[in-house]
């Protein structure tokens, strides 16, 4: 391997590392945001519950904040999946690359990034 390879090995790898390091950090972020969307919508059952049943019969599941909260805890898994996803991409990429350069056996494929964006 030529000190000019290495080099790029080297680069591509510090790359691969902060963008590891992002998504990880969005991972936290989007598992925090579901585990609060978790707490909201177990809330708002809980408060449904705790009405007298005749009030529980006239109540229309529009009339409260289910509809918005289910959407929002919708949009909390998919983001925490995409997530989680991404960085599990990029561990894989990472570790595959440090393996590579250990052997020496050089890069043979370019390795795209994923970052927050998912670009």
């Amino acid at each position: 391997m030529t000190m000019s390879s290495e080099s790029v090995e080297t680069r591509k790898i510090a790359r691969l590392q902060t963008a590891t390091d992002e998504a990880q950090k969005k991972m936290a972020e989007c598992e925090a945001a579901l585990k609060d969307s978790e707490i909201r919508l177990r809330a708002a059952k809980d408060l449904l519950k705790q009405l007298d049943p005749d009030e529980q019969q006239r109540i229309q599941v529009q009339d409260t904040p289910l509809p918005r909260l289910l959407e929002s805890h919708l949009v909390a898994q998919n983001n925490y999946q995409q997530a989680l996803t991404r960085y599990n991409t990029n561990q894989r990429y990472l570790h595959a690359l440090k393996e590579t350069k250990s052997t020496g056996q050089g890069v043979s494929t370019d390795i795209q990034l994923t970052n927050q964006t998912g670009t």
